[in-house]
């Protein structure tokens, strides 16, 4: 469970990231 938990932080700070990248380029 806890490795199922970790799985999404780290899904979730992928996305993060991505998105502040996006927003990065966009300006």
């Amino acid at each position: 469970m806890t490795k199922n938990n970790d799985y999404w932080v780290k899904r979730a700070l992928q996305r993060e990231s991505e998105s502040a990248a996006k927003g990065a380029a966009l300006t």
